[in-house]
């Protein structure tokens, strides 16, 4: 018999959904599809009950997964990468501010990178698995491989936000020596220079400069095959002198690039970067959307644009 529907409530009680349901008795496995929404459940990292009993048999389904913002630590993150690793139906993943580790964070990226062919979404948002500015050694080397391998492999992934993961923040070891050094970026952008599956990269306040920046540029001038269409950059101090470098790469690519939305919302973009912005625009096709809400604008006298520019 198969369900239509299993969700999981904030007091760990399981409501089922039973209207979809099917009296076929022709299938021999015992299927159920299961849609997991886990709010705010409050599991600490040594004990999962309400993910173990999904990842410990073979006899689950799982299309859609939501842990967002629920401490599931390292101990969690084993278990839903041993489901990622085993799911053949799991479509959409949200493990936003799950409070993992970089071990943890790497246990998730391998087990996507290695063995998942079905995942369209994934949303990793305000992880510390990903804050790798003040991590090293192994840790560091496995999550930035496997960042760089699931992007320039998977086909499947449409949607990827990376929301507050400080990725675009120098590592703080390297910086002491004197060098700029941005792993988790660096492994991003080395994997988009050759992904065609993207549509929307999501990496709002991540504290990317006009140095990380420089990064995601090369990554896009490199593919001209990408089908990114929505790139979302709001909260980054990418200043004038990023907004120009953007409207450069973009106007670079102007008969190859789709992208039809570029939020650069709360970037400290000045008249300059607006006057950039302004000429891309006019040179873009395919650039429909381009937000810049709350840039130091007001004082200049382009301010009249906004309404033009979608301000």
């Amino acid at each position: 018999r198969r369900l239509g529907r299993v969700r999981f409530a904030s007091d760990d009680t399981t409501e089922v959904d039973d209207e979809h349901g099917s009296d076929d008795n022709t299938s021999s496995a015992h299927h159920l599809t299961i849609n997991i929404n886990i709010n705010n459940s409050n599991n600490n990292n040594n004990n999962n009950p309400a993910i173990s009993p999904f990842v410990n048999g073979q006899r689950w389904t799982v299309s859609s997964l939501d842990l967002s913002s629920n401490p599931i630590g390292d101990e969690g993150a084993r278990y839903v990468a041993h489901l990622l690793s085993i799911d053949k139906q799991l479509e959409h993943a949200d493990l936003s501010h799950t409070e993992m580790s970089v071990s943890g964070g790497a246990m998730i990226l391998n087990a996507i990178a290695s063995h998942n062919r079905t995942l369209r979404s994934l949303d990793m948002s305000g992880s510390r698995g990903l804050q790798t500015t003040q991590a090293h050694g192994v840790g560091v080397e496995l999550i930035t491989r496997s960042i760089d391998c699931l992007v320039r492999f998977n086909s499947t992934m449409r949607t990827l936000s990376l929301r507050n993961c400080d990725i675009g923040r120098p590592h703080a070891g390297e910086l002491a020596r004197g060098k700029l050094s941005f792993p988790i970026m660096k492994a991003l952008c080395n994997g988009l220079a050759h992904n065609t599956g993207l549509i929307k990269l999501d990496l709002g306040m991540n504290r990317i400069s006009f140095a990380s920046l420089s990064l995601l540029c090369a990554a896009l001038m490199r593919n001209e095959h990408a089908r990114l269409r929505h790139v979302l950059l709001r909260g980054n101090p990418l200043g004038s002198a990023g907004a120009a470098l953007l409207a450069m790469t973009l106007r670079a690519r102007a008969r190859q690039t789709k992208v039809r939305t570029l939020d650069l919302s709360d970037c400290g973009i000045r008249a300059l970067g607006l006057v950039s912005l302004t000429d891309a625009v006019s040179r873009i096709p395919s650039l429909a959307h381009l937000i810049l809400d709350d840039n130091l604008l007001s004082d200049t006298p382009l301010v009249a644009h906004k309404h033009d520019l979608n301000l």
